[in-house]
């Protein structure tokens, strides 16, 4: 089976451009042929539904979309991003499960489809203390503090778990500070705070971000 890269869009954004990533996201895309687009809305709040419209907008046109926080970097260039969308090619969300918790929705493959589509309209509508109160903390862990992340973590495993799969950790998205504990992956994931200081640390310890 093949994959049509005019089918997918590779998508990041943000309230602002915080750390360049779009440079490293626009050398990867230009290697594989893959159109990409960093939306930018300074005017949206809480910054974390800029990538639920990102998702939306992009499935417009696209039947595929592959998205990244601004603050998540490719590696390698040569890595193929389409062998994720081919050998899950059952699933409409593929993530990499969190390190603590349930999943890390910061790197998503997404392959459009009304559920897909009708879970993300959900997302922002949903009720903080609805889904908190219906959460299994058995199955899912702790939703800790990332409430908006937890949002996506409850609608997908009520209403699309049969078409999301998780990758065990780290999959396609490390975190940077298990890097120097053996993990490796094609996606550097650079979270919590401080994150220029350990884009920093990590060009010196390992590779430049902005040159692969």
């Amino acid at each position: 089976m093949n994959f049509d890269t005019e089918k997918c869009k590779i998508i990041s954004g943000g309230n602002k451009n915080r750390f360049d990533a779009y440079k490293n996201h626009e050398i990867y895309c230009k290697y594989w042929n893959t159109e990409y687009e960093f939306y930018l809305d300074s005017k949206r709040q809480p910054p974390y539904f800029i990538k639920i419209d990102a998702i939306l907008d992009s499935f417009k046109k696209y039947d595929y979309v592959l998205y990244l926080d601004d603050d998540a970097f490719f590696l390698d260039r040569q890595w193929n991003y389409s062998n994720v969308f081919l050998n899950y090619s059952e699933y409409n969300l593929i993530v990499t499960a969190g390190y603590r918790g349930y999943f890390n929705s910061g790197v998503m493959f997404l392959k459009k489809s009304n559920r897909l589509i009708d879970l993300l309209n959900k997302v922002e509508r949903i009720n903080r203390n609805n889904y908190l109160n219906d959460w299994d903390f058995k199955s899912w862990g702790n939703p800790g503090q990332d409430y908006d992340n937890a949002r996506l973590v409850y609608l997908t495993q009520r209403y699309l778990k049969d078409k999301t799969k998780i990758v065990d950790y780290p999959g396609f998205n490390c975190k940077e500070l298990h890097f120097s504990k053996g993990y490796s992956s094609p996606i550097v994931h650079f979270t919590s705070r401080n994150k220029q200081g350990k884009m920093n640390r990590f060009e010196r310890k390992h590779q430049s971000l902005y040159d692969i």
